[in-house]
């Protein structure tokens, strides 16, 4: 990770200032419709689910059988993937459509909570949550695509990413209450988050002509 974070400083001096000269645009209100509010709240709420998720990864590892360098390896796998995930859609995300991204990651994330439920052996674990954080970082820049599609002033796209720390912070909160003895009920919130997120997004993607945007524009 620090090398990662040091090639990048190096590439960000080669830089321009500008690449081309930006044209004087006139602010637009947020429009508050109920569909830009739902696209904000199924982010939200996505968010959460994986943040539920994922800050109780170590002790369903050691629920699962796994010992501590067994659950380092796995948690390691996952940062790779995410890292992994996010160079993908930097190279190949502009040819995807963001509902099918979007619906589809929620659909096998959920499924992917169910696999880690059951997996008790290293290596499947650790490829099932390698798996959960490709999902994760590869959807989050649809999220943004989804906004920009549903809110013509684009001034709601900045909330995207408050809005998935806040979720990474309430999901473990929500999750809290629904573990006891063992933590499969935090998982378990995973799951209804994720599908609750899949109902949010086909309610906001209902009646809308296909809209498809480069991730992050």
């Amino acid at each position: 990770m620090v090398g990662v974070g040091l090639s990048c400083a190096l590439l960000a001096l080669c830089v321009r200032e500008r690449f081309a000269p930006q044209g004087l645009q006139p602010l637009q209100r947020i429009a508050w419709t109920p569909t830009v509010v739902l696209a904000l709240i199924a982010t939200l709420v996505m968010a959460a689910a994986i943040g539920a998720c994922w800050s109780y990864i170590g002790p369903l590892a050691a629920e699962s059988g796994l010992n501590p360098e067994q659950t380092g390896v796995a948690v390691a796998a996952s940062l790779i993937c995410q890292f992994l995930a996010s160079l993908a859609v930097a190279i190949v995300g502009w040819r995807l459509s963001f509902r099918a991204a979007l619906l589809g990651g929620a659909v096998l994330q959920a499924a992917t909570v169910m696999w880690l439920l059951g997996a008790h052996q290293a290596l499947e674990f650790s490829i099932a949550l390698g798996i959960f954080g490709f999902l994760w970082q590869g959807g989050m820049p649809f999220a943004m695509d989804m906004i920009v599609a549903v809110d013509s002033s684009r001034a709601t796209a900045p909330f995207v990413l408050p809005l998935n720390l806040t979720g990474l912070s309430v999901g473990p909160l929500a999750a809290s209450y629904f573990v006891d003895h063992s933590v499969a009920g935090a998982f378990r919130v995973g799951i209804f988050g994720c599908f609750l997120a899949v109902l949010g997004y086909l309610l906001v993607f209902r009646g809308r002509p296909a809209i498809q945007v480069s991730p992050g524009q």
